[in-house]
């Protein structure tokens, strides 16, 4: 999180809230050592007002994942930017698995619209919108 731009705001229990210059603040939980969920939230929970989340900065990073993302969710993140032509795309929760396909949820844009993608070894079978 560090190396994307974003710093430490507070910690509560397994879960630690991030802030970033450009007005971003998501709420990261750990879980054995490794991202759970991350999920946008509103800036006061960084302890920041709206003013202060309003100000101009660099762009929120391109990415918020674990460390290092599975080989899946990095394809996911390139099919869902190609898809919707949108490079601002972030990992919203952990991903789930079945025989079949490993379903992985991306946010996109500044108000992280809900997409899924379904994946297995690398190869994506499909990229849909979860929006109405």
């Amino acid at each position: 999180m560090n190396d994307r731009g974003y710093s430490p705001a507070r910690t509560q229990g397994l879960t630690t809230y991030w802030w970033h210059p450009a007005g971003a603040c998501v709420r990261v939980v750990t879980a054995q050592g490794r991202y759970k969920t991350v999920q946008s939230t509103a800036a006061t929970d960084c302890g920041k007002s709206a003013s202060t989340s309003a100000a101009p900065a660099a762009a929120p990073a391109a990415t918020v994942s674990r460390a290092t993302p599975t080989l899946d969710e990095q394809v996911c993140l390139q099919a869902v930017t190609a898809k919707t032509n949108n490079p601002d795309v972030v990992l919203l929760t952990g991903t789930e698995t079945s025989q079949a396909n490993t379903a992985v949820y991306v946010g996109v844009g500044p108000q992280h619209a809900k997409w899924r993608c379904l994946v297995s070894k690398g190869r994506v079978a499909e990229v849909m919108s979860m929006a109405n």
